[in-house]
């Protein structure tokens, strides 16, 4: 079982990679928006060892964390209806209206993706 000490450690360091993929998600590059999914792996694979270990977080440390998860969930939630967006204008510029007036929907909306 870990210290109290070394929890707090590890919560400490997994609120600084949550708000690390914070920034990232604000800066909205490419290659951020990109990175930023390993980051939050990162400190979810952190916290679920350290959890095994230690049981349920409490305290400032805790706090800090679920404040920090809050802004990446807002952030996050923010680019899904960003992208939903784009993709209704571009549904709407390069298919146009169904009868109802909606934005046609772009026939293939699938995604591949490779790793190498």
């Amino acid at each position: 079982m870990a210290s109290a000490d070394q929890a707090d450690t590890a919560l400490a360091r997994a609120t600084r990679q949550v708000e690390q993929a914070c920034d990232l998600l604000v800066a909205a590059t490419p290659e951020a928006m990109a990175q930023s999914p390993a980051v939050l792996a990162e400190a979810v694979s952190e916290l679920r060892d350290l959890r095994q270990r230690t049981g349920p977080f409490r305290g400032p440390e805790a706090r800090s964390l679920r404040n920090a998860v809050l802004k990446a969930r807002r952030l996050l939630e923010q680019a899904a209806r960003f992208h939903a967006r784009w993709q209704a204008i571009l549904a709407a510029m390069s298919v146009g209206y169904n009868a109802q007036g909606n934005a046609a929907e772009i026939p293939s909306r699938k995604r591949t993706f490779w790793e190498g």
